[in-house]
């Protein structure tokens, strides 16, 4: 998992970071599988999370993911580093951001409704709140993840 986007200068919530992954991890390791974090040293570690690899450099992240059977991220750098450095596909959480834009077609971009996308799509972040209700719930990424980890299957990766 990439959980966090970039802090914000006004040291408020990030509107692109999900709040709900304790529940997604309990769920994605209850599933069976391990469940790996990326992250810098300023990120909390969630506790249900065995291994938390801190500062990765582009080689480590690309060996990462082509070992795993899939990822999930927010939408950050990770979904745009996993689409051209690796072939498997992910899934990414988008809130306020309109995956049409900023996502890929080959991950699961996931979005609660477009109800909630911001106005101003290339405007800075520091500009909008963080909405708990814009993001899809944990079930719906749960589902997800085993249908990214299928076609990833079929295609290979």
């Amino acid at each position: 998992i990439s959980p966090y986007s970039r802090r914000l200068r006004n040291g408020k919530n990030n509107p692109k970071n999900y709040p709900y992954w304790d529940q997604v991890i309990d769920r994605v390791s209850g599933l069976g599988y391990d469940v790996v974090q990326i992250g810098e040293n300023n990120e909390s570690k969630f506790n249900k999370v065995k291994n938390f690899i801190i500062g990765a450099n582009f080689d480590k992240l690309k060996s990462l993911v082509n070992n795993s059977k899939t990822f999930i991220s927010v939408d950050n750098f990770f979904p745009h580093f996993c689409a051209y450095s690796t072939n498997v596909g992910g899934v990414v959480i988008f809130s306020l951001s309109d995956p049409n834009i900023f996502g890929y077609a080959h991950n699961i971009n996931l979005l609660k409704d477009r109800s909630y996308l911001r106005k101003e799509q290339f405007g800075i972040w520091e500009a909008v709140e963080f909405n708990r209700n814009a993001f899809v719930e944990p079930l719906a990424v749960t589902a997800a993840v085993e249908s990214q980890i299928s076609m990833n299957k079929l295609k290979g990766a």
